[in-house]
């Protein structure tokens, strides 16, 4: 491992994993003491398999998440929402790891990604997400910016083969 390597280890570990909304993040690469602030994103890092159980209880698309999102998720969300909500509150679903999807509303590559973001109703995101991933509200934290890259699996993110998804 050469030491820029180990440098961008180490400070991985200065920033924190996640923040609520209103501890954003500096632009990515701000200097500070610990070193240039990482990318963050802001989301919901959750369950693959929890969402298909949701989203598709009939397992018409089996694992295959992508297919689910062009053939179902995204014309649902153009014909029920993209007339009334900005584009902020669009999905971008992101694939992790065998086990995660990130949700993502912005960044804080630029100022943009990041006025997306304070623009954002976080009542009206829960709301309005909680219907259109047909989730339970207990299933549906609250959404944070989440550190990338993601090294950090099962208990610092939304763990759904732990959680009793029939409260």
């Amino acid at each position: 491992m050469s030491s820029d390597d180990t440098a961008v280890s180490q400070r991985q570990y200065i920033f924190p994993e996640t923040l609520s909304k209103g501890e954003k993040p500096l632009l990515r690469g701000t200097p500070t003491e610990s070193g240039p602030t990482p990318t963050y994103a802001f989301g919901w890092l959750m369950n693959r398999f929890i969402l298909l159980k949701f989203l598709d209880p009939e397992n018409k698309f089996g694992v295959w998440f992508g297919h689910l999102e062009s053939d179902k998720l995204m014309p649902d969300w153009r014909r029920n929402y993209a007339g009334t909500l900005s584009s902020s509150y669009r999905p971008r679903f992101r694939l992790h790891s065998d086990s995660q999807i990130f949700i993502q509303f912005g960044t804080n590559k630029t100022t943009r990604g990041m006025d997306s973001v304070a623009e954002l109703d976080l009542a009206l995101l829960k709301t309005t997400y909680q219907k259109f991933l047909n989730l339970p509200a207990h299933l549906l934290p609250e959404p944070q910016w989440h550190r990338f890259p993601l090294p950090y699996d099962s208990t610092a993110f939304f763990v759904g083969r732990a959680i009793d998804t029939d409260q």
